[in-house]
């Protein structure tokens, strides 16, 4: 019985963070309803594969990795990438990108200071939907604070020319200390919250005029690297 709750378990930390990704709302406000409506089951059902409570058939869950445009395998088993990303394709409206690996600390002057192409010299290749200007940043050995969504050594993709909305896992600088972080940026009615996906780390409600922040972008995929 131990072993069977420990691969629910597992199980459910990859679907979240799929569904994170995918931008379907939080846990207890509609994401087993929208899970439920994606692969065509009963919302008791999907509930249980979110809480945890019981994973699904090889069906059921070929059907997920499908609509969430994710490997099967990773959802499955937790091995190999959560996207396979290939270098070569036969389709010639298949496009991949090099996208720079860079520093927390140079992320917080992106906006104003551009990556040259003298500091491209890491990077990782993706077929993700992103501007120009994206990069990556590699969450920190000892950052647990998106956990179980973003687990230490992940990679993140971001995009600054994207539009922020309220789900989105986000970069922001904080004004004050100029540093640099990550969180979820949620929205309930005026008020804008950063929230950690470790409920172990407090949440920030941000001032109307959002003046102790600037965005530095929106995450577009996540290599996910934990599991």
């Amino acid at each position: 019985m131990e072993i069977s709750k420990n691969k629910n378990t597992a199980f459910a930390i990859r679907l979240n963070h799929a569904l994170d990704i995918a931008h379907f709302p939080p846990k207890g406000r509609g994401r087993g309803t929208e899970l439920a409506k994606l692969i065509g089951i009963s919302n008791k059902g999907a509930t249980k594969l979110v809480d945890g409570i019981s994973t699904p058939k090889a069906e059921t869950m070929s059907k997920i990795a499908k609509k969430l445009n994710i490997e099967f395998n990773w959802l499955a088993t937790g091995e190999g990438l959560i996207n396979e990303i290939p270098v070569f394709s036969n389709d010639q409206n298949f496009l991949w990108k090099e996208i720079p690996v860079i520093t927390w600390e140079r992320a917080a002057s992106i906006l104003e200071n551009p990556l040259k192409k003298s500091e491209k010299d890491d990077f990782i290749r993706s077929d993700v939907g992103c501007g120009s200007y994206s990069y990556c940043l590699r969450m920190p050995e000892k950052d647990d604070s998106m956990m179980p969504g973003i687990c230490p050594g992940d990679l993140i993709i971001i995009d600054p020319e994207s539009s922020i909305e309220s789900g989105n896992i986000v970069i922001i600088k904080w004004l004050k200390s100029n540093t640099v972080g990550c969180s979820q940026l949620l929205t309930y009615g005026n008020d804008k919250i950063l929230k950690p996906k470790n409920n172990a780390y407090p949440s920030t409600t941000l001032s109307n005029d959002l003046s102790e922040v600037v965005f530095l972008g929106a995450a577009k995929q996540i290599i996910h690297n934990c599991l």
